[in-house]
Formats: C-alpha cells, structure tokens, sequence
C-alpha cells in the first residue's frame, strides 16, 4: 500500500474527487482542451539591499552576496538565503533592512539573522532586519510565508501585515496574505500565537486558524495539511472552489483565468504536484469535471458535465 501511494505521489496526484453540488447544463459547444507545455514556478527571487540595490538571486554565485552593517548575506549552494551576524547591523545607530521578494511562479527559504526559517511563497514580500537588535524581532509579509521561528523569552518574534500582527516566541506557522484576496488566514502548526487587530488579540492553539476580512477576527478549525502543502510541493485542496483553486494554480504557472459560462460550482478535494507542467494538472482537472482551454496564458475556465 506504502509503495502504490508513493507511486502515486511522484505522478502528481494522490487522490482527487469532486462534490458536483448544482450542475450547470451540460454545452455540447465547450471547445477541447487545448495542451500547452507551461512551466512549473521554481526557486527564484529578488533581494533588495538597505541600499535599494537588488540582487537576482537566481544568477548570483553561490556565497557572500553582499555585506550590510555587521551581517554577511550568504547564498549557500542548495540555494538557500542566510545572514550571517558578527556585530550589529546598524549603520549611525539605524537598523539596516533588506527586502525578499518572489515574483510570480517563484519561491525561496530564508534564514534569519536569529535562525528563523521563513520559505517564501510566490508573489510575496518579506521586509526585515539584516539583524535582530532591541527587544522585538520584527518582520513586515505581503503574500503568504510558512515560519519556523526560533525561541527567544525575552525577544518576541512579531509578523506585521497590513493592520493585523502575528506574535510569537517560538512556533511554526503559516500565513496567507495576498492583497488581492479578502481574507488574511493565520494556521497554527505548533506552539501558541497571538493575533491583533485593532482592539481584538486572540490566542491561537494548534490546529487553528484566524481569519481576518479586514474588521473582525475569526477563530475555527483548519486543515493545516492543506494549508501547508506548497512548502512541501504539493497543492492540497480541500472542499475546494474552482476560483480557489486556480487563484493558487494562476500565482504558481504565471496564467490568467477566465469563466465564460460562469463560475462552476462543484467543489473539489485532490493533492497535485506542484512539480508537473500545467497541462498536465489540465489533464487531472479534465478528468474531474473542470474543462479548461488555454491561449496565450489565458485559461478558459468551464464546467463539464459529460
């Protein structure tokens, strides 16, 4: 069973169904899926200097990059940021920080000057320190970020977006925070975290969430698989909704999507691949009810019920 599984996984798919829900009728005129070789995003990002110079992380050489106050900015050779902290990284008594950003179809892991390790999914933004001074450990996202934060008591570690902030002494969690999305998501993975908006804190446990419209915190149960996949290369949909999933497949294959005979309405739960070509995460959705053409990078998004 271990070995079917496995098998499975390295074809892309481990399991996919859908809850078809109200179907749309069926259109004998939806045209056929047209197969476009289109990319998978891979590990690539932009880092901007205290000194606003940036830095093409994809070219450059493997090691130090560049030297900010105290800290060596290393690239190591499994291409992997880190910063590296002999003194204070401060310029005539000013915190110097730098600025990772991924472009669409990209990703990176970072390491902190404390150790903290932050992957970076795509089309995000993470502004920080080149080191850790005073009593917080302060970092601004845009985006969405899976953090693994190293203990410190006496130094909280606080995660700034937008209006909310996240803080925590030692913890691992996930958040989503893509401006063009409605809702900031915090999942709790392991340790405590305290999220504030405005006047409103509340403590998450793991296994939680907080959902955040922009008024009002919200607290409820999550699927922290699901929510955690891209860091291990995987999307996990669970329950669902074709916009849901394709506002993920749109950032990662650098696509724009589009429902000329409206939105579908099945839901649908499958883990993918986040290594495959996107026709061949067409090919999956074909088979589950959710047809699709492509044109130039615009995908043509219907609801088959054949």
């Amino acid at each position: 069973m271990a070995a079917a599984v496995m098998s499975a996984i390295a074809w892309g798919l481990w399991f996919w169904n859908y809850h078809p829900g109200r179907q749309l009728k069926s259109d004998k005129n939806i045209p056929q899926t047209i197969v476009l070789a289109i990319a998978p995003g891979k590990n690539r990002a932009v880092l901007t200097l205290a000194d606003n110079t940036s830095v093409d992380l994809d070219s450059a050489a493997d090691g130090q990059i560049a030297a900010q106050g105290g800290a060596q900015v290393v690239k190591t050779k499994n291409g992997l940021l880190q910063y590296q902290v002999s003194k204070s990284g401060k310029i005539d008594g000013q915190p110097l920080y730098n600025t990772l950003r991924t472009p669409i179809a990209g990703q990176f892991q970072l390491t902190l000057p404390d150790g903290t390790k932050v992957w970076l999914n795509n089309a995000s933004q993470l502004r920080y320190p080149v080191d850790f001074v005073g009593n917080l450990r302060s970092v601004e996202l845009t985006g969405e970020a899976y953090f693994e934060v190293v203990p410190n008591k006496s130094k909280p570690f606080i995660v700034t977006v937008g209006t909310q902030t996240v803080q925590v002494l030692g913890t691992s969690f996930n958040i989503t925070a893509y401006p063009e999305e409605s809702t900031i998501r915090t999942v709790l993975v392991e340790g405590a975290v305290k999220v504030k908006l405005g006047e409103q804190a509340i403590i998450l446990r793991p296994g939680r969430q907080s959902e955040n419209s922009g008024s009002v915190l919200q607290v409820q149960d999550a699927n922290v698989r699901s929510a955690t996949a891209w860091r291990k290369g995987f999307f996990n949909f669970d329950n669902a909704s074709a916009p849901a999933i394709f506002s993920q497949l749109a950032r990662w294959y650098g696509i724009s999507v589009r429902y000329p005979a409206g939105i579908p309405t099945n839901r649908f739960d499958g883990l993918i691949g986040r290594d495959l070509n996107f026709d061949e995460v067409l090919k999956i959705l074909d088979q589950h009810g959710l047809h699709c053409t492509v044109n130039n990078g615009e995908v043509n998004v219907f609801q088959d019920t054949r």
